[in-house]
Order: C-alpha cells, then structure tokens, then sequence
C-alpha cells in the first residue's frame, strides 16, 4: 500500500520514512503515518503537525525533537476525524483491502487542508483550549500545560513578545502533579529554555 500511494505523496513534498511520509514546511513538521493493525492484516492512518524546534512537554529533560513519531506531534488525529463528507464514513473503520490505495489518494486533498489549516503559527496562538487540546498526545493532567507552552512557541514564532510574556507567565502558573503520588511534575529545564526564548 505505502508503495502504491508514495508517488502522490511525493508529488506534494512528502519524502518517505518507514511507515510514514513527511515534510517540512512553513515551519511546521507534517507527517502522515500508516499504522499497523495489532490484530491482523489492517492499518489505520494518523496525521501529526508539530511546529519545528518546539520542545516536548516532558517532566526533568529538555529534549527538542528532530523527526517525531507521529504519536510524539503535539497535534494528532486520525484520517477519519479529518476528511470531509461520505468519505468520514470510510475512513472509520479500518482497512484492509487494495481498493483503499484511490481512496486514501482521494483523501490526500483534505489531510493537506487540515495541514494547511493547523500549520500556521497565528492559528494555533488564536486557537481556544477546547479548540485544541483534545488533539494533544500527552495525559489530560497536561493539557493545560501543553497548551500553554505550544501557544507561547508560537507567539514567539510570530515575534509578538509582549504576547508570549503573557502566554509565558500562564505557562508558568499550571502546575502538573502525578496521579499517583501527587508529586508537583519538574519541568525546570525546559522552563529554562523558554526563558532564554524570551531573552534573546
């Protein structure tokens, strides 16, 4: 399948990678990955947007990621919450099937409006909470957090410094604790990195 569809994929920019193609593009991280079913012959498809250089919401570590997994994109959805009209229909269920390879082509259309849509540094910054978060991969608890951090990157992708001054000290404010052990989570070494966003 992924070799059948790799030529519309390539014609739009899309460079192919295991299971998935991706490109970079208005400084934005576009990756559309063809998941294996764990039970059988079938796949599902996944779309992840995540704005280059921006850093994972990750507890006592800075790491800012290079080529992340799709489940690693600050925003996710699958195929099916994204394509428009009959073919949101289809794209529920998983595939098993050669027949898909002129659908999912057909579908390429409307991941790259969901692209175009989300990869832009002002929507984002402009997005509500319940707009957005439900298409972040981390836990509920870090959500807001989540939010936070990816509104402030984008105000700074813009240079609306006063804005992500603002966005920085709502950042700042969310404090996330563990459901366990009601430990208050340490993101002090990314904080400091954001910090030093604010500086330069």
């Amino acid at each position: 399948m992924l070799e059948k569809v790799k030529g519309s994929f390539v014609q739009k920019g899309y460079r192919k990678r295991r299971s998935s193609f991706y490109k970079v593009e208005g400084g934005f991280y576009k990756l559309v990955h063809f998941q294996k079913g764990a039970y059988g012959d079938y796949f599902f498809i996944n779309v992840g947007l995540h704005p280059v250089g921006l850093p994972f919401l990750q507890a006592n570590t800075l790491l800012i990621p290079d080529h992340p997994k799709e489940y690693e994109c600050v925003l996710r959805e699958r195929v099916g919450e994204i394509v428009e009209g009959k073919k949101r229909k289809i794209f529920s269920i998983p595939w098993i099937s050669d027949d898909m390879f002129p659908r999912i082509i057909d579908a390429l259309v409307d991941i790259e409006a969901w692209f175009q849509k989300w990869g832009s540094f002002q929507t984002i910054l402009d997005s509500s909470f319940d707009e957005i978060s439900k298409m972040f991969p981390v836990a509920p608890i870090c959500w807001e957090k989540q939010y936070q951090l990816l509104r402030f990157y984008c105000a700074v992708q813009t240079r609306d410094m006063e804005r992500a001054q603002k966005i920085f000290n709502q950042y700042s404010d969310v404090t996330v604790q563990t459901v366990n052990t009601a430990q208050i989570m340490n993101f002090e070494d990314l904080d400091h990195y954001l910090r030093s966003m604010l500086e330069t």
